[in-house]
């Protein structure tokens, strides 16, 4: 939807809950670009960025600080879960090690923000369509999103536990 939803919502994107414990490196890359699309088609559309995008932020910084922490998912830092215990205060790595992290963190977010503009730049005729239908009925579910701009490249993304059910 574009229709505030909220003080300093600009639109609101709601997302279907999935019971879902497992992710992969794909899944969270694919989450990164979503959260990261409407800072980048502000950016191609207007050549100017907004405060708009800090609840997606936050959320790419959790993200992204959560693959590198707590789940091993970064080769230079390793298979390592260096996030604290509960209710402990003491940290498990050393400053080097925190410096580190950091640079992966912004490499990643970089990497992500970049695959997400040239994404955009290939389909902004798809988005712009899309703004125009939002324009005239400032709500789009997702059925309608498939009659814009056709059916998805690829499946669905899968969660782990649909896989094992197979």
């Amino acid at each position: 939807s574009i229709v505030p939803r909220g003080i300093g919502t600009l639109g609101y994107a709601q997302y279907q809950p999935r019971d879902q414990n497992l992710f992969s490196t794909e899944q969270f890359d694919h989450k990164l670009c979503t959260l990261l699309a409407g800072r980048a088609a502000e950016e191609l559309k207007f050549k100017n960025i907004s405060t708009g995008a800090r609840d997606d932020l936050e959320k790419v910084t959790q993200i992204i600080y959560g693959q590198i922490v707590s789940y091993g998912m970064n080769s230079t830092v390793g298979n390592l879960a260096l996030g604290q215990e509960s209710g402990h205060s003491q940290k498990y790595y050393s400053e080097e090690t925190a410096r580190v992290i950091d640079k992966e963190a912004r490499k990643m977010v970089t990497d992500a923000y970049e695959k997400t503009l040239q994404l955009l730049s290939e389909k902004f005729d798809l988005i712009e369509k899309v703004a125009q239908h939002l324009l005239k009925n400032e709500i789009l579910r997702k059925d309608e999103m498939q009659e814009l701009v056709g059916p998805r490249p690829f499946p669905e993304l899968r969660t782990y536990e649909d896989m094992l059910n197979d």
